[in-house]
């Protein structure tokens, strides 16, 4: 929903700061790339640009908002008879409900899912924190302003709402110490989110990144006990141990990294789908490849574990000789027969297959012993056509001295063919598949 403009001294219309993303997210003015905010200057729509550094990047999904927060704490109102009026319970957590009784708990459960009563603050509800923080969210029904202060310094105001909308989320660039909710009439609060804080307290300047400004504003204050930030440890002095922690949080901020340098921070790049993330871990695909969290065997730039092997099925089965084949069984589906060998009766899952012809007539050894880092199970076929027979020639689970990993020894006449199966109880892995022949 488009919303007013606001016009600044010159006359020029100055959008609210959020627009909708395809995914439910705002984003805010102040993010590392242009991008279009719009408004509503006369029932027109006006499109204009920011580019700002810093800023707040806005949620409207609890799920989106809580993956690159982390951790939060979490206050609801439904403890509280209704009528309660909401002061200091929650001074323990660093909270403060300034106006006294003019907030008191409300109204029908319905119209506050998923915890019920909520918070009534008439025409606005202000709350006060100890400690900075760097994100903030609320359950709300209809519509609502937020406001972000630094002291008296307004930070951040947007209006949201309308329709369905419950949920507002919002992760910051700069540390806040004050908010204010507000509407026409009564602003109403289901649950309140926060915390832990100021995310990034290193980041003394508020841009988003440790750098050697943050180091001269410490240099600055060496010696004192400022009551916090450049006092990391609290022992009350600040010193050499404050300047090596802000040294060991050097760089961008966890929660406004840009780990493929493309000027855009990974939680747009990965709610905008800029960035792809196909194993869901809060991170853009070619930073788990580059950083090692997720290998990349084809060097295709897509996470293993996200796409299956090109040897998945048995039809495709990989041709393998005396040797060692990689395996990468990470993305493989389960094919039936699920139960391998008789006497073993384990499920068989996520599996790849190879099509192995003996060089010799002797003893083929088919061993991932020791050389896997998962759970494995092999079975070997006769033959090297599919669709195989119920039972393999021979199959192992944890071969002895092999702790969870698997090894076989069969006898094979020279130029037969065999179809070798290996996966494992669940889930993938990597290992090495190492085949030898001899007589």
């Amino acid at each position: 929903m488009a919303k007013p403009c606001q016009m600044g001294r010159s006359g020029v219309p100055v959008p609210p700061r959020g627009i909708m993303s395809s995914k439910g997210m705002h984003m805010i003015e102040g993010q590392t790339r242009p991008s279009s905010l719009r408004c509503v200057v006369g029932g027109v729509l006006t499109v204009v640009t920011a580019s700002a550094p810093g800023g707040v990047v806005v949620f409207d999904n609890i799920e989106d908002w809580a993956s690159p927060v982390g951790s939060f704490t979490t206050i609801d109102f439904t403890g509280f008879p209704d009528g309660t009026p909401i002061t200091d319970q929650y001074a323990d957590l660093g909270v403060l409900f300034t106006f006294g009784a003019d907030f008191v708990v409300c109204c029908s459960e319905l119209l506050y899912p998923p915890d019920g009563a909520g918070l009534d603050g008439n025409a606005g509800t202000e709350v006060v924190f100890d400690t900075p923080q760097s994100w903030l969210a609320v359950d709300f029904p209809g519509l609502i302003t937020v406001e972000l202060y630094r002291g008296e310094e307004l930070l951040f105001s947007g209006e949201f709402g309308g329709g369905d909308a419950l949920f507002i989320g919002f992760v910051s660039t700069e540390v806040f110490d004050r908010a204010f909710f507000r509407d026409g009439s009564n602003v109403n609060l289901g649950n309140l989110y926060f915390g832990p804080g100021n995310g990034c307290p290193w980041d003394l300047d508020a841009t988003a990144q440790v750098t050697i400004n943050d180091f001269l504003l410490l240099l600055f204050q060496w010696g004192t006990d400022p009551a916090g930030p450049p006092d990391f440890d609290g022992d009350g002095d600040v010193g050499i141990v404050d300047f090596l922690e802000l040294l060991a949080n050097w760089g961008p901020c966890s929660h406004f990294f840009d780990c493929n340098g493309n000027g855009i921070f990974d939680l747009i790049d990965l709610n905008d789908a800029t960035s792809p993330d196909c194993n869901s871990n809060a991170a853009p695909d070619e930073c788990d490849v580059a950083e090692g969290a997720s290998p990349d065997f084809n060097v295709n730039g897509i996470p293993d574990e996200c796409e299956p092997p090109p040897n998945d099925v048995c039809e495709d089965a990989m041709v393998i000789l005396d040797g060692t084949t990689p395996v990468v069984t990470f993305g493989a589906a389960t094919e039936e027969p699920l139960v391998i060998c008789k006497g073993v009766t384990k499920f068989f899952k996520n599996d790849i297959w190879f099509v192995y012809t003996a060089p010799c007539t002797g003893m083929a050894t088919f061993t991932l012993c020791n050389d896997a880092d998962f759970d494995t199970r092999l079975a070997v076929y006769f033959g090297g056509t599919c669709p195989t027979p119920l039972n393999p020639l021979a199959c192992s689970d944890d071969a002895a001295g092999c702790g969870q990993t698997s090894e076989i020894q069969l006898l094979v006449p020279e130029g037969f063919s065999y179809l070798v199966r290996v996966g494992g109880p669940e889930g993938g892995g990597y290992g090495m598949l190492t085949v030898s022949c001899g007589p």
